[in-house]
C-alpha cells in the first residue's frame, strides 16, 4: 500500500473530505495493477433538479470523485491530483438512489494524469461518463 493521501484516508490516518460524506462515497474495490477503482455513492432527493432527476453537477461531482480517487491510489507520499480538466457526457437521466463509479487511469506522464470514469445506476445502466486531466502536485508537509 502506498503513502499517498488516498491511502492515508483508507487506513484512517486522515479523515475523508466532507464531500465524501455528502455523497455517501464508499470505495468498493481497488486494483493498483490494473489501475482501476470501483466505488459506490448514494444520493437522495436533496440533489434533484426541478424535473425530479439528479442534477448534472452532482453527477459530475461523483465522476470527479471517482477520477480523483483512482488517480490518488497511484500516487506517492504527499502527492495529490487536482483536476485540471473534466469532460462529462450525460447518457441517461438519473433518479435519486445508489450509484457505482468505475475509474481507470489512461496514462501518467511526468506530473500529468489522464483518466476516465463511468457512472452506473442501481440497474447497472450507464448514466454518465467522463474523462479528466489531473496535475500531480505535492501537498505541503505538516511534519514537525
Amino acid at each position: 500500500m502506498g503513502k499517498s493521501h488516498f491511502w492515508k484516508i483508507q487506513s484512517g490516518e486522515v479523515p475523508p473530505p466532507p464531500i465524501a460524506q455528502t455523497l455517501n462515497f464508499d470505495i468498493q474495490k481497488t486494483d493498483v495493477e490494473k489501475r482501476q477503482l470501483t466505488c459506490a455513492f448514494s444520493v437522495d432527493d436533496r440533489f434533484l433538479n426541478p424535473a425530479g432527476k439528479v442534477q448534472g453537477g452532482i453527477l459530475s461531482a461523483m465522476l470527479d470523485a471517482v477520477l480523483g480517487q483512482t488517480t490518488g491510489m497511484m500516487l506517492g507520499e504527499d502527492q495529490f491530483p487536482p483536476t485540471l480538466d473534466l469532460n462529462v457526457s450525460f447518457i441517461k437521466a438519473a433518479k435519486a438512489g445508489k450509484f457505482v463509479g468505475v475509474g481507470s487511469i489512461v496514462e501518467i506522464v511526468d506530473n500529468v494524469c489522464y483518466a476516465s470514469a463511468e457512472l452506473f445506476n442501481s440497474k447497472n445502466q450507464l448514466i454518465a461518463r467522463a474523462t479528466a486531466t489531473m496535475m500531480i502536485i505535492h501537498l505541503p508537509s505538516h511534519k514537525k
